[in-house]
């Protein structure tokens, strides 16, 4: 069997809401992308994630400068010092000010986007071993574009993810196909004592996603976990 594509998830969910225009140019691409970034953004999946350069943690300097361009970065997902024996996680900050005046034990880290990127360390490290400790960081890519030619490409390549995993995909396909000719199989979302209740294809699709995180446990639970115990 051919590796499957976006295409065939489009054509899986458009049999089943009668052949209604899911496929025209203006609603098809946007669906498969919408679909693609609900899948990618569920959880850190390992072909999600990348890993920046090392660098050394240097006493008195804020900003490290990253020598990679990393053009598919989204976010930082952990980071930690680490001396090869032990490490300490930092906090993950969206921003931090850059400081002439708060010097101590880094507990912060935060990435400054810019030619070069940095990234940026608080408190300003201060009484560390000159050049034992180095910082380490992963981070989330941005998802893959679907576009007129890619929804024809297998979408292993396209996205990394393991053909195992395409019926997950593809039933958020049919989840965006179901919602836009307004099918009941689309299902409810509900909140109430027992919290957040779905059915339908909601449900399916949470399911299947449920599913995905118990295959791929292992590397989610040991995500950035590289020295040590913390």
């Amino acid at each position: 069997m051919a590796a499957p594509t976006a295409d065939d998830a489009l054509n899986y969910a458009k049999r089943a809401i009668g052949n209604a225009p899911f496929d025209d140019a203006s609603i098809k691409l946007r669906a498969l992308n919408d679909a693609t970034c609900q899948l990618w953004l569920a959880a850190p999946w390992q072909w999600t994630v990348g890993q920046l350069e090392e660098v050394t943690l240097v006493n008195a300097q804020q900003d490290v400068s990253l020598a990679g361009t990393y053009t598919d970065f989204l976010n930082l997902l952990n980071v930690h010092v680490t001396d090869g024996q032990t490490k300490k996680d930092l906090v993950v900050a969206a921003t931090l000010p850059s400081t002439t005046s708060l010097n101590g034990t880094v507990s912060q880290a935060a990435y400054i986007a810019g030619s070069p990127n940095k990234l940026r360390l608080y408190p300003i490290p201060a009484g560390y071993t000159s050049n034992a400790m180095k910082v380490n960081a992963i981070y989330k890519k941005t998802a893959p574009v679907i576009d007129g030619t890619t929804e024809s490409q297998s979408y292993k390549t396209l996205t990394g993810m393991h053909d195992e995993w395409f019926w997950v995909f593809q039933e958020i396909v049919l989840l965006k196909a179901y919602e836009f000719v307004k099918d009941p199989r689309t299902g409810t979302i509900t909140a109430g004592p027992q919290g957040i209740q779905k059915n339908g294809q909601y449900a399916k699709v949470a399911d299947a996603i449920a599913a995905m995180m118990q295959g791929e446990e292992k590397f989610l639970k040991t995500l950035g976990d590289q020295v040590g115990n913390g």
